[in-house]
């Protein structure tokens, strides 16, 4: 099975391009920042996952994850809202063969690409030492979206 395994960057829901090691540095820092979000998802690298939420996060009962490598496919990074302090970030992808894992929300055995995709919004902003941290994340969906478009 060839899975596409690119990550792509929507930068105004019209025009889509690669983003990769090699030139992230030409998107917003946001953008960067999913990027290697993603990067640490597929490596499974929990602890590094955990390290990018905000004490925010912790404070109102955000959860610790603990999950292996994940097999992301068709993924797809889109900024959607910025304002001074925070940006918020749509993340898209499919999990092949989900063990439940890290979305147990998404069904574990591929039956279209509608059902196996349900994006997560990421709420970002600067910590004290200006390094960009995830106060809180949700599941994307048409109704919410209407806020931020």
């Amino acid at each position: 099975m060839s899975l596409d395994r690119s990550v792509r960057h929507n930068s105004d829901g019209s025009v889509i391009t690669a983003m990769t090691d090699e030139n992230k540095e030409l998107y917003s820092v946001p953008a960067q920042f999913m990027y290697d979000v993603v990067q640490i998802i597929i490596n499974g690298d929990y602890e590094a996952y955990n390290a990018l939420f905000a004490d925010e996060y912790w404070e109102n009962g955000g959860e610790d994850f603990m999950f292996p490598m994940q097999a992301l496919y068709k993924t797809g990074i889109q900024v959607i809202n910025m304002t001074e302090t925070t940006a918020e970030v749509k993340l898209s992808y499919i999990i092949y063969k989900n063990d439940g894992m890290f979305r147990p929300d998404l069904p574990p055995n591929i039956r279209t690409d509608e059902e196996a995709v349900r994006p997560i919004v990421y709420t970002l902003a600067e910590n004290a030492r200006g390094e960009l941290q995830i106060l809180k994340t949700s599941v994307y969906s048409f109704y919410a979206s209407e806020n931020f478009e």
